[in-house]
């Protein structure tokens, strides 16, 4: 018995010498992999700075983004749509990536800004300059265009061929003053050239197309801090409605366009850097181009007068515009019989 006494202490000595090192070698296990995940969050902390070291800034993206758009207004000044679209896409997706790099500080989905280095954004910019220098050599020597006039047409000669002869506005650029990082003014930029991408589609008489790219434009842009832009985008809106002949709904769209202009001239702020009062005469002038082809010369002779009003006061007595003004309105007195 003393014996298998003294043999159960050894085995029990034995066992528990065991079950030490058992334990210590888990223990070195657990803290192996410990120490190795913490070194492998520390080494993908390095390279995720690393990488956000080569990166560009958000600020520096939505520069980048500004002047594609700008450059693009060129060739849509031009009638170079094609390569016009191309750079207002570019400038979509790069205001994309500028979001995304806000939310997630370059720490997931790095594939989301493969081809944006900061050695990339320099390339962009020296690229830009070259075709600009290109587009300027190449437009040198043309013509200038056709100034095409808001002229409404004889009750025997309006038909929808004549709707679609409507003047579409230019493209607008960047709102070089607006800080893309203050809260309300994110999206004033995007909205700027989804509206260019709708005016080319516009354009190409693609009114589908271009009446939701307009609608995309209201949606993300700050409206109340923005009155000159929205009332551009819905009087845009309206052409598109006009064109269809949907004259209800564009004659919706222009009223609300009309108060947004009024509430710009008021608080004498534009973002478009032009006349406020001129753009508010285009608006009123297509309105009253609607009540004239539904037959309503009465109310139609009241918009051409102010129409001609506003023209006469802003752009002087012999402007192509005030001419275009005039003829609208003898047209239209002549509608009603005097």
């Amino acid at each position: 018995m003393p014996i298998c006494r003294l043999h159960n202490k050894k085995t029990n000595k034995n066992l528990r010498g065991s079950l030490t090192t058992l334990t210590l070698t888990i223990i070195d296990i657990k803290t192996e992999k410990a120490i190795s995940a913490t070194v492998n969050r520390s080494t993908e902390r390095k390279m995720i700075n690393k990488d956000s070291n080569l990166l560009p800034s958000k600020e520096e993206l939505y520069r980048l983004a500004n002047e594609l758009n700008d450059f693009s207004v060129e060739y849509h000044k031009v009638g170079l749509y094609d390569k016009a679209l191309i750079g207002y896409k570019e400038a979509v997706r790069i205001r994309l990536v500028a979001r995304k790099a806000e939310r997630c500080k370059y720490s997931s989905k790095m594939e989301d800004f493969a081809n944006l280095s900061r050695a990339t954004v320099k390339e962009w910019y020296e690229t830009l300059k070259m075709q600009k220098e290109e587009l300027l050599l190449k437009t040198a020597g043309q013509q200038t265009p056709i100034l095409l006039l808001d002229l409404y047409h004889e009750r025997g000669s309006r038909t929808t061929c004549f709707r679609r002869n409507i003047v579409i506005v230019k493209p607008i650029c960047s709102a070089t003053q607006i800080i893309e990082e203050e809260n309300k003014s994110k999206s004033v930029n995007s909205a700027v050239t989804l509206y260019n991408i709708g005016l080319i589609h516009q354009e190409g008489n693609n009114l589908i197309r271009a009446s939701q790219l307009f609608s995309m434009a209201l949606c993300i842009l700050p409206q109340v801090s923005y009155p000159s832009l929205t009332a551009h985008i819905l009087y845009s809106s309206a052409q598109i409605l006009y064109q269809a002949g949907d004259f209800k709904r564009a004659t919706h769209d222009i009223c609300k366009s009309i108060q947004e202009y009024s509430r710009a001239a008021m608080s004498g702020t534009s973002h478009l850097g032009d006349s406020v009062e001129l753009n508010l005469a285009s608006t009123i002038a297509l309105l009253g181009r609607i009540h004239f082809e539904e037959k309503n010369c009465h109310r139609a002779v009241e918009l051409c007068q102010e129409v001609l009003r506003i023209r006469c006061s802003v752009l002087g007595d012999y402007h192509i515009h005030t001419a275009a003004a005039s003829y609208n309105l003898a047209l239209v007195l002549a509608g009603t019989g005097r």
